[in-house]
């Protein structure tokens, strides 16, 4: 139970985390729970104990971190050339793109009542930056959706 759960917690995570290490660790049977269907029939559901509930999403948490692929704002993955030869591809991460635009738009609004050649200026300095890191083989869409 989650109210009993924190007492001694440390030394509860640091058993864990040692037996998780020596590949000790066996998780506790799911308790099988039957829910009543509209058609009268019955729906199994799993209900996994509270120590392997926290063991999954510790898992989850750290596999992510290790196969993310997400590096330097790019989301990597493997792809073939028109000439059919393997490649790895590029393209900006999508929620990068979503964020400087609303970014860019606040700056543009504080740039109001500046003398339009200046903002113009600035505006390509932005842009010019934002392809000179972006702007790699296979990236065009991204680009073009900036």
């Amino acid at each position: 139970m989650w109210s009993s759960y924190g007492e001694d917690l440390e030394s509860d995570l640091k058993d864990r985390s040692s037996r998780l290490q020596r590949g000790a660790y066996r998780a506790k049977p799911v308790r099988r729970v039957y829910i009543a269907k509209a058609d009268g029939r019955q729906r199994p559901i799993g209900v996994p104990a509270l120590e392997g509930k926290l063991v999954q999403t510790a898992t989850v948490e750290v596999r992510n971190a290790v196969y993310e692929t997400d590096f330097l704002g790019f989301t990597h993955y493997c792809s073939k050339t028109r000439q059919g030869w393997f490649t790895i591809k590029r393209s900006t991460v999508q929620k990068r793109i979503r964020r400087k635009i609303p970014d860019l738009k606040v700056a543009l609004r504080r740039r109001l009542h500046e003398v339009v050649p200046d903002v113009g200026r600035w505006l390509g300095r932005v842009v010019r930056g934002y392809y000179n890191y972006y702007a790699v083989p296979f990236n065009s869409r991204c680009l073009a959706q900036f």
